[in-house]
C-alpha cells in the first residue's frame, strides 16, 4: 500500500461491485487513475475479475474492470484492469479537479494507456 505511484485524491461515492452473479455495494473513499479504496457491504474475492460502476450522478457512471488486490480493516484496495475512454476521462477530471497538476496527470495517463479501451 505504501508503494503507490499515482496521485490519490479523497472522493466520496457509491459503487456497485459485481462478481459472478452477486452485486455488493461499496462506498469509495479515495481514488487514483490506477485504482481506489472502497468499504463494502460484504466480502470480495481477492485477485479475481470484478465489474464496478461508480455513480457520479443519477445518470453518470464510471465503469471499470478491476481486481481487489488487498483487504485492510474495512477497506478493499481495487486495481483498475480495464476502463473505457469515457469513464477514464471522467476519472481523470475528478482527480485533476483536486490536484491541479496537469503534467503529473498526463504522465500517469501514459502509464495507464494499456488499460484504456
Amino acid at each position: 500500500m505504501e508503494n503507490r505511484n499515482f496521485t490519490r485524491v479523497d472522493f466520496s461515492g457509491v459503487a456497485a461491485i459485481r462478481h459472478d452473479d452477486c452485486v455488493i455495494s461499496g462506498t469509495v473513499k479515495n481514488l487514483s487513475l490506477q485504482g481506489f479504496n472502497s468499504e463494502t457491504s460484504g466480502p470480495l474475492p481477492l485477485n479475481t475479475p470484478l465489474k464496478v460502476a461508480i455513480r457520479l450522478s443519477s445518470n453518470t457512471f464510471i465503469y471499470l474492470n478491476t481486481q481487489a488486490i488487498y483487504f485492510l480493516g474495512l477497506y478493499f484496495g481495487m486495481k483498475i484492469c480495464k476502463i473505457d475512454v469515457g469513464s477514464f476521462v471522467l476519472l481523470r477530471d475528478i482527480i485533476l479537479s483536486k490536484c491541479h497538476d496537469q503534467m503529473l496527470l498526463m504522465h500517469e495517463t501514459y502509464k495507464m494507456a494499456h488499460c484504456i479501451h
